[in-house]
């Protein structure tokens, strides 16, 4: 009797339930029922003292994810924004200039975001990238990623740009002159690499 009573209480150690959601359930809507989950206590759904409750799968997964995802975008941004400042500061010797860059690239990717959130998210020309209709959501990683080489490109063209300018004022052009030249210098290479980025 003690022998079976011991195995009963191994065999209780840990419960494994298998919950599958109904067909063309959301994966919005199984996230959210993750983070509910979650958010119940253990010892309050099984009358257990110590007891732990664990959510994997993919829902588990993708909260997991978009949790780590979360947690870390802003140390991200924050190291981008801060390296090209300062390298921008040390390249041209100006204050201005890497702030000006740093806001400017900063509205490209506020208006990349807008873009995926109109055709993703809304629907707005889903049909011209292959979706029949907006999605229910997007991969964590993706404002990341647009952030990441929005920024990067726009940091190269600017830099392209003005540091042509620069070339065109220590060669004694005026402001105007060498703004016309450093364009003029740089359209031709811009225009033809950002085909190639899409």
């Amino acid at each position: 009797m003690r022998r079976v009573a011991a195995w009963s209480a191994r065999m209780v150690a840990a419960v494994l339930v298998e919950v599958l959601p109904r067909h063309g359930t959301a994966a919005a809507d199984a996230v959210r029922l993750v983070r509910d989950i979650r958010a119940q206590s253990p010892q309050a759904l099984t009358g257990l003292a110590g007891t732990r409750l664990d959510v994997g799968g993919v829902p588990g997964f993708n909260v997991d994810y978009s949790d780590a995802i979360k947690d870390s975008i802003g140390v991200v941004v924050l190291s981008v924004i801060g390296a090209t400042l300062l390298v921008l500061s040390l390249a041209f010797r100006s204050v201005l200039i890497p702030i000006k860059a740093v806001a400017l690239n900063l509205l490209s990717v506020a208006a990349a975001f807008g873009a995926v959130a109109m055709v993703f998210q809304d629907g707005y020309g889903s049909w011209m990238v292959g979706l029949p209709h907006a999605m229910d959501g997007g991969f964590p990683i993706v404002p990341v990623l647009v952030f990441c080489i929005v920024f990067g490109l726009s940091m190269d063209y600017e830099v392209f740009i003005v540091a042509r300018v620069a070339d065109g004022r220590r060669a004694g052009l005026s402001d105007g002159e060498a703004l016309v030249a450093g364009l003029a210098g740089t359209g031709r290479v811009i225009t033809f690499a950002a085909p190639s980025w899409c």
